[in-house]
């Protein structure tokens, strides 16, 4: 697969390191070759023993691509589904809602427990990731997102992960918000519906 052409550009990947107890130290490396026309992933795992000699593990070659792994896992919006669309909406409009909802919160006379409210708005739950990709979905229910949404790539050889979570509290908050504030003004003494009471006027005595 790799052929007697020297290549163009040799880039590490990949790279992990374990020891244990004491022990050899196993290394595992992913390399990129790009030729002309191609582009190798050859990966290899070895350790390294207590007489300063390597010995190898395994040693794999993958199929030769036609794109480098940058321009895989690029960021574009070319060639992309319903999916996509959706998550990236998602992503856009999630935090966006607790952004507002944040203001809103601050800005409502709520007396008691006021940031315990702003802590629940600010997280979302039941978190949706996209790899951007190879388009593929997963999720985690026991999981809390700042913000309720992200974006991650690990390098620029890794894909890009997108995610966004639900905003329970958020939507809580509005559901809730005219009762809380309701609350606040009958704790208040303004709106329980009864006018205030003005005592009389006493008597004009002239002697």
């Amino acid at each position: 697969m790799l052929g007697k052409e020297k290549p163009s550009e040799v880039d590490l990947v990949g790279y992990n390191s374990n020891s244990f107890n004491g022990g050899p130290t196993l290394y595992n490396l992913t390399y990129q070759y790009g030729y002309k026309d191609k582009w190798v992933l050859v990966n290899v795992a070895f350790r390294t023993l207590d007489n300063g000699s390597d010995e190898i593990l395994g040693l794999n070659v993958y199929n030769p691509m036609d794109r480098s792994l940058q321009e895989t896992h690029r960021f574009t919006l070319k060639d992309k589904g319903f999916i996509h669309y959706l998550f990236l909406a998602a992503c856009t409009i999630v935090p966006l809602f607790i952004l507002v909802s944040l203001v809103a919160c601050a800005r409502t006379k709520i007396k008691k427990r006021k940031w315990l409210w702003i802590i629940f708005i600010i997280f979302g739950f039941v978190q949706f990731s996209l790899n951007w990709s190879t388009g593929q979905v997963g999720y985690q229910i026991l999981h809390c997102q700042l913000f309720g949404s992200g974006a991650l790539a690990a390098s620029i050889y890794a894909p890009w992960i997108l995610s966004f979570s639900i905003p329970i509290g958020a939507i809580l908050f509005w559901t809730k918000r005219k009762n809380l504030r309701h609350t606040e003004e009958v704790q208040s003494g303004r709106g329980d519906g009864i006018a205030p009471v003005t005592p009389p006027t006493p008597p004009d005595v002239r002697v």
